[in-house]
Order: C-alpha cells, then structure tokens, then sequence
C-alpha cells in the first residue's frame, strides 16, 4: 500500500507541472521538456491500477478540454499510458533498481508524447476537423520525445540516487 503522503505529492506535482509548462513553453519553442507528462507518468508509477485508470480519465478529460488536440485524443493516450505502466510494473521492474525504473519512465515518456500526434490526426480525420502534423513536424515531433525521454529519467534517476545515499 502506497503512502497517502505520496499520492498528495503525486498529485501536487501534476498540478504545479501545469503552469510550469505553459510558462516554459514561449521560451524554449518546440524543445520545451514534457513537464506536464513526466509529472502524470510519475503520479501514475505511485498509484494502484484502479487509482491509475480513474486519473488517467480525469486527467485525459480535463487536457481535453483545455488543449486543442481533438476531444478524446488525451484521453486515449492517458488511458493507454495507465495500461503500459501496469505492464511495465509487473514486468520490467520486479527489480527495484534505478536504471529499471529510469528505462521504464523513459519508455512512457516517449510512448505518451509519440501516441499523440498520430492519434489526434485520426480523430481530426474521422472527426473532419482538420487536425494534422506536416511530417517536418511529425520529425521534430519525433525526436524531441526521443531526445526528453531519455535525458528526463537520466536526471530524475541521478536525483533519486543522490536523494537514497543522502537519506541513508
């Protein structure tokens, strides 16, 4: 059972991911590091699957609302990434070393941020809205994720090292 402590973390941390975001957003560009998604695989890793599912909905309907991706798409892909976490937890991390638990958020990372696009182009097609990348972006797209999801777990798994030797 995880600590109440914890989840009220997890949760904070989405919450204040949000604006961090949007305000890194206008002075990075394109580059800006997928905060708001490290937080949610973060929160998702700390919950139990049920916990993971209903977040996953309400998370994946409040971006809907407030992003202008295609209604659903967020949703699908949160509902997607709660799933690979639990595949990833019962499987890859029955260890409980860093580089397991890094390879692992850098595997959701970068499966939430690549699922997207190509998912929100789908809903823009059957929807008739229009919504699409170019495959200039599509590329950038592509390895922006790719450059995130392995330098955030890389950071992230040298400050959890450096947070157990202190601790101890």
């Amino acid at each position: 059972m995880i600590p109440a402590s914890k989840k009220i973390y997890a949760v904070v941390a989405v919450l204040v991911s949000i604006p961090a975001q949007w305000s890194l957003e206008p002075l990075a560009g394109f580059w800006d590091p997928p905060i708001i998604t490290s937080a949610i695989v973060f929160l998702f890793w700390q919950l139990p699957f049920w916990h993971r599912v209903l977040s996953g909905i309400i998370l994946g309907l409040l971006f809907d609302t407030l992003l202008a991706f295609p209604f659903g798409s967020h949703l699908l892909v949160f509902m997607v990434l709660a799933l690979l976490t639990e595949l990833l937890r019962k499987t890859l991390t029955n260890t409980d070393s860093f580089f397991t638990k890094g390879l692992s958020v850098g595997l959701l990372i970068f499966t939430s941020l690549i699922f997207i696009y190509p998912l929100a182009c789908l809903i823009g097609y059957l929807d008739q809205s229009g919504f699409c990348l170019s495959w200039a972006a599509a590329l950038h797209v592509f390895f922006t994720s790719l450059f995130w999801s392995v330098l955030l777990p890389l950071i992230l798994m040298g400050l959890s090292y450096a947070w157990s030797k202190k601790k101890r």
